[in-house]
């Protein structure tokens, strides 16, 4: 869209007898310098964003990981220790902690596979 501004603008300098060469370069540099600058700024900004998603999903990953251990041991292993209520909050706890896992996993590969590193 703005290469097609600067083309008009190139028309219309050369209709009215203004086109100079330096003029008509220094119209089409502006031009498409700003649109080379608004894809810069887009891939930095979603380099960021992918950054900032590894690094959610990363902390989000190890945290649910570390409940889904603590839920299966108080569900399992030490469930005389606990109440009834406890236990069944923790079974309960361990099937939305396992859902969470996943999503963080998913989110964790979009994040590598944006950022071009191997996803694992």
């Amino acid at each position: 869209m703005k290469l097609n501004n600067a083309l008009n603008l190139k028309c219309l300098f050369n209709w009215h007898g203004l086109c100079n060469d330096k003029i008509t370069k220094a119209v089409i540099g502006v031009v498409m310098g700003s649109t080379f600058l608004e894809q810069v700024n887009y891939s930095v900004e979603s380099n960021s964003l992918y950054y900032r998603l590894l690094s959610h999903a990363n902390k989000v990953l190890c945290i649910s990981v570390f409940g889904v251990l603590i839920t299966l041991l108080i569900s399992y292993p030490y469930a005389g220790y606990f109440s009834i209520p406890v236990q069944i909050f923790a079974h309960i706890s361990t099937i939305v902690l396992a859902a969470i896992v996943k999503v963080s996993y998913v989110l964790r590969c979009v994040a590598q596979h944006g950022l071009g590193q191997e996803v694992r």
